[in-house]
């Protein structure tokens, strides 16, 4: 089975509700160095299109990475075919330069059911096995797992439909707790304008030394909000953060788009931790989201389950007091074309790329 493909300009992508397959996205990540690209392509029966990024891989070639995409879902037998097809076609029309294809895969993963069955909310095997499931039925076995992924496999869904006092309700009681406690305070919490980012990423610099993890460059957060249109692209952008009196405590960046809100970035100060700060962000995006038009609220990744040591264990914790139910996605998977050069790269020289 051979994939077609068809150049189109990036303006032209199929409404989506995957902010990462969305103009809006190709224009953040243009304005951060990445060239961007879109095709039509038909597969099997099924059509779609699909966003992907370029760029130079220090003296190595080019990466090309598909951020979330593609959409479209080949039936499973199908899937490895499918993307070792894309790569190649991928490749052929960018050039022998192109050294890696990254796919990060918005499917649900195949593993979800065994792991609802056998009693956990998330299961992934060896990637030895789940490397022979994905490469089942292709010509060269050369699809692999990422060493790790780019965006967290499992996330956090809140769903938007019931009203509002019906969501509530379907929190764990500390955190309707604490919800009520950040309100009786006195934490109040407001949109902030482009011009607040400042301040919000010397919160987010404080909060990644803390808690140990990467925080993006104010210029990555700026791009966001210079490339939010929805009058283009249905996809709008909106900080808000949380106060008491006039200290600022905690924060989010959330994208919107027609159905849904995403959690993009967060950020709180250790000070007056008892004035429930981050629970009253949460609250106020999920209250907005609703009169939006959302009907779901994706809080992005945590931790797998019984994971108790890893990094984002204790977003998990806090996440899961909201309500929501666990979605597991395949995750990241590469096609290289110079195996050799492929191994040769650590992670954080692959995961370099995808800083900014």
């Amino acid at each position: 089975m051979e994939i077609e493909l068809e150049k189109k300009p990036v303006s032209r992508l199929v409404p989506t509700d995957i902010v990462f397959q969305t103009p809006f996205w190709a224009a953040v990540k243009s304005s951060l160095g990445w060239r961007t690209l879109a095709f039509d392509f038909s597969f099997a029966g099924k059509e779609g299109d699909v966003l992907l990024l370029q760029r130079q891989m220090a003296d190595h070639g080019n990466l090309v990475y598909v951020p979330q995409g593609p959409e479209a879902l080949p039936d499973e037998e199908a899937r490895g075919v499918f993307l070792e097809s894309l790569a190649n076609h991928v490749r052929g029309i960018l050039g022998d330069s192109t050294r890696i294809v990254r796919f990060d895969l918005p499917w649900r993963s195949p593993y979800q059911d065994v792991a609802e069955t056998s009693g956990l909310t998330d299961y992934r095997p060896e990637t030895r096995v789940r490397e022979m499931r994905m490469n089942f039925g292709t010509q060269t076995w050369n699809l692999r797992a990422a060493p790790s992924d780019v965006f967290a496999p499992v996330t956090m869904v809140i769903d938007l439909a019931p009203d509002l006092d019906d969501i509530l309700s379907g929190m764990k009681p500390k955190t309707r707790y604490n919800i009520r406690l950040s309100e009786r305070r006195g934490v109040v919490v407001k949109r902030m304008p482009v011009e607040f980012l400042p301040a919000f990423h010397r919160m987010y610099v404080q909060t990644a030394s803390r808690d140990g993890f990467p925080v993006p460059s104010i210029e990555h957060l700026e791009a966001l909000f210079r490339a939010a249109d929805p009058a283009i692209d249905d996809v709008d952008v909106q900080m808000f953060c949380a106060f008491k009196d006039d200290e600022l405590l905690a924060g989010a960046i959330i994208a919107f788009s027609e159905k849904c809100a995403i959690y993009l970035h967060g950020a709180s100060y250790a000070m007056m931790r008892d004035h429930m700060a981050s629970y009253a962000v949460q609250w106020a995006v999920m209250t907005y989201a609703k009169a939006y038009g959302c009907t779901w609220y994706d809080m992005f990744g945590v931790s797998p389950q019984g994971y108790e040591g890893h990094p984002l264990s204790g977003v998990r914790r806090f996440k899961s007091g909201f309500g929501g139910h666990i979605v597991q996605r395949e995750g990241t998977w590469d096609y290289p074309f110079d195996p050799d050069l492929y191994s040769g790269f650590t992670f954080g020289e692959l995961l370099a790329d995808f800083s900014t």
